[in-house]
């Protein structure tokens, strides 16, 4: 007998029936929204990733050397690849140009309920257009999903890296620190932000801005947590003009929080960023 490998699955007849209708519905609301699907290769150079994330994301990856001695991975996302293909194609892409993708990814991580080595992204990339009306389009894309496979409940919480960043550097964070306090603070570890070398003051005032819950009213109370710091306002008020356009894009999910201490992912993420909670998901 061989076993499967760790961190994967089998799919059968059944489970792979409900999958394939969620990738065509996935397509539908695609088109509608104007993406034209997109596919790159499984794997890539592995430069391709460690340029903007550092050698220390190898042990993410499945890494390796094919025979001619090159250093490949399989991809563990897909933004970048699909950025890579836009990038080989010079300007020959009209602007806008709205992408969909759907492939399978891997990271080398420790597998555990609900995370896969193995594991699938449907998704999306809006290239030669930026502003706060484009990322509104892209979590209206996503709302527009949940809506259309039948999930009821679920909250969207978006956040602005761009705040924390000026918050902490306000505080005086170093740009080398500033990415292992977000982790931190995403995961509302206070004890071992209280070891990085912050000061009173400063953990007491990231305390609070990560203490902030509720929706878009949250913003005034964020700016007068950040207007005590000196921090500049202009992430924030591009955060409230994102979520003023969701609105008017007639995205109306069950629940919005405003979350500004969100930071996952790798680390390319400069703006809005946001995410999902589904509890009947766990």
């Amino acid at each position: 007998m061989f076993e499967r490998a760790r961190g994967t699955r089998d799919f059968g007849p059944a489970e792979m029936g409900r999958r394939l209708a969620f990738e065509r519905i996935c397509d539908e609301v695609a088109a509608k929204f104007g993406y034209q699907r997109v596919a790159t290769p499984t794997f890539e150079r592995l430069d391709l990733f460690t340029a903007k994330s550092g050698a220390g994301i190898v042990d993410q990856l499945y890494a390796f050397k094919d025979r001619s001695d090159r250093n490949l991975t399989l991809r563990p996302e897909l933004t970048a690849p699909v950025m890579r293909m836009v990038a080989a194609q010079g300007g020959q892409v009209a602007k806008p140009a709205r992408y969909s993708y759907f492939g399978s990814c891997f990271r080398y991580e420790e597998s555990k309920a609900g995370r896969y080595r193995e594991f699938w992204q449907y998704g999306c990339e809006v290239i030669g257009a930026d502003g706060t009306l484009t990322e509104a389009e892209v979590i209206a894309f996503a709302c527009a999903i949940l809506d259309e496979v039948g999930l009821t409940g679920w909250q969207l919480r978006v956040g602005h890296v761009g705040v924390l960043g000026d918050a902490l550097s306000a505080l005086g964070v170093s740009s080398d620190n500033a990415r292992d306090v977000m982790r931190l603070l995403d995961k509302g570890d206070f004890e071992s932000l209280a070891g990085t070398g912050l000061g009173a003051d400063a953990l007491a005032a990231l305390q609070e801005l990560s203490a902030l819950e509720g929706g878009v009213e949250t913003i005034a109370a964020a700016g007068e947590i950040l207007g005590r710091l000196g921090v500049e306002l202009d992430s924030l008020s591009e955060l409230s003009d994102t979520l003023g356009y969701l609105e008017g894009l007639g995205a109306s999910p069950p629940s919005i929080a405003v979350d500004l201490t969100v930071a996952r992912g790798l680390d390319y993420y400069t703006g809005m960023v946001f995410e999902v909670m589904v509890d009947e998901l766990g």
